[in-house]
């Protein structure tokens, strides 16, 4: 009896790896893609102008050197599992923060934090499709850059619509709850003691 219950076990605990690797990896560029489409909308309530707009522009190399910095030290202090929760939590953060945006200032730094975690994404997903899926890393790899992809064209493609028929403090806000969504197989990880 135990061997069908630990067979049953284990599939439970890669589907939901599954899950939390395409949910991260389609949340990683969703900061880049999914603001710049829609300058032109935030510009009717906050005023972007030259210098802000290239100030914002920047800062995706910036955010990425930044996370792929920070990933190894803290993945090494608080385990792989917490650090992806971390950096689904910067870049959930980060959105909201742009939703709330009364100055490109504030909009600047939502960008910032949710870039940084963008970057830590980039960093971990390999090792966690090392760990996760030891026997299986090509395939998982070919998915997590296809969810990579898809996360860059979907924004850009709705953003604007989105923005028209709602608001772009609504578009940013559907960003902050589909990173935040991300959180729940983590947790679910973290609590079964697999990570450990």
């Amino acid at each position: 009896m135990e061997k069908p219950t630990r067979r049953k076990t284990a599939l439970r605990d890669s589907v939901v790896a599954v899950i939390g690797v395409i949910l991260i990896a389609a949340n990683t560029r969703s900061a880049v893609s999914g603001l710049s489409p829609i300058y032109d909308i935030i510009n009717q309530d906050v005023q972007l102008g030259i210098d802000a707009r290239a100030v914002l522009g920047s800062l995706a190399p910036i955010g990425f050197v930044i996370g792929g910095l920070l990933t190894p030290r803290l993945t090494r202090r608080i385990g792989l599992e917490w650090n992806l929760v971390t950096l689904i939590a910067f870049i959930a953060i980060g959105h909201t923060v742009r939703a709330f945006a009364t100055d490109w200032t504030v909009l600047a730094l939502g960008s910032a934090i949710a870039l940084v975690g963008s970057g830590m994404g980039n960093v971990s997903l390999p090792p966690t499709i090392k760990k996760y899926f030891p026997h299986h890393i090509g395939p998982m790899s070919a998915t997590y850059i296809t969810c990579v992809s898809l996360g860059s064209v979907v924004p850009p493609l709705i953003a604007v619509p989105l923005s028209e028929s709602m608001s772009w403090q609504f578009t940013m806000a559907i960003w902050a709850m589909f990173a935040a969504a991300a959180l729940i197989p983590w947790f679910v990880e973290i609590r079964s003691g697999r990570n450990s």
